[in-house]
């Protein structure tokens, strides 16, 4: 993980609106998910920051709006974060892109997936 959170810091040096945002998007998704020091690089308030970039650069990408929405899981906000996701679903599944068909399953497929880590987490509050 130390590799790929060098080599797109690296690539933010020599572009950072390269892909739309997604390298901050992205990166920012590695710093929130991975364990602090001393056992990785994790930081959030880092990652949130990369995530807030990425979306002022572009918030019209699917990509981008699936990773920002990790913020409000981050923050312990489920209530926010099942309605930005199922506002997200909606927007994959009623905009079919038929240049990208496997990434909008995946899309479906993982939103789906934290939908349901959301409502356990709403139905154990």
């Amino acid at each position: 993980m130390n590799f790929s959170r060098e080599e797109l810091e690296h690539a933010l040096t020599l572009d950072r609106l390269s892909n739309r945002g997604l390298t901050q998007a992205f990166l920012g998704y590695l710093y929130i998910g991975a364990p602090g020091w001393p056992l990785s690089f994790g930081d959030k308030d880092r990652g949130k920051e990369l995530l807030e970039e990425a979306w002022a650069i572009d918030n019209t990408t699917d990509s981008n709006r699936y990773f920002y929405g990790s913020i409000d899981i981050v923050d312990g906000n489920y209530t926010e974060a099942q309605q930005y996701y199922l506002q997200l679903l909606e927007r994959v599944e009623s905009n079919p892109n038929p240049r990208q068909p496997f990434l909008q399953a995946l899309y479906v497929r993982e939103v789906n997936k934290l939908l349901v880590s959301l409502e356990e987490e709403l139905a154990d509050d």
